[in-house]
């Protein structure tokens, strides 16, 4: 079965059935976006964060598996709270950059105010809003 949609003002035709569209096989996303899952969670954005370019409601792919290297987003507890932050690293010290500025300090990928709970592997934006 096919439908027919208006979009620009050309007619454009979609299958419903994935094989007339040229796809030869399912696609499992876990494949794709989860190399170790016992160790792999998914967040979902509350917040916008313009320094990670997120926007509520995009899903993170998380995988607490991998140590931080520059320029990663992390994903940071903070007080009972969570943020996507930047991990930076100069003459073997780490930084955490957060949305807001701020800038903390962590040693070892550790730090007692500052926990990074996981390295962000994916984001799945969401491009329509409810």
């Amino acid at each position: 079965m096919e439908y027919k949609i208006l979009a620009d003002g050309n007619d454009v035709l979609f299958a419903k059935n994935a094989i007339s569209i040229g796809i030869k096989e399912a696609v499992d996303i876990n494949e794709i976006l989860i190399k170790h899952p016992s160790t792999t969670f998914f967040a979902k954005v509350i917040e916008k964060n313009n320094f990670a370019n997120l926007s509520e409601g995009d899903l993170l792919v998380i995988d607490s598996s991998f140590i931080p290297s520059a320029k990663q987003l992390v994903f940071v507890a903070k007080r009972n709270e969570f943020y996507i932050c930047q991990f930076h690293q100069k003459d073997g010290i780490g930084f955490l950059l957060f949305d807001n500025g701020d800038v903390a300090l962590v040693e070892n990928n550790y730090s007692p105010e500052n926990q990074i709970i996981g390295v962000v592997t994916h984001v799945i934006y969401q491009k329509i809003s409810k």
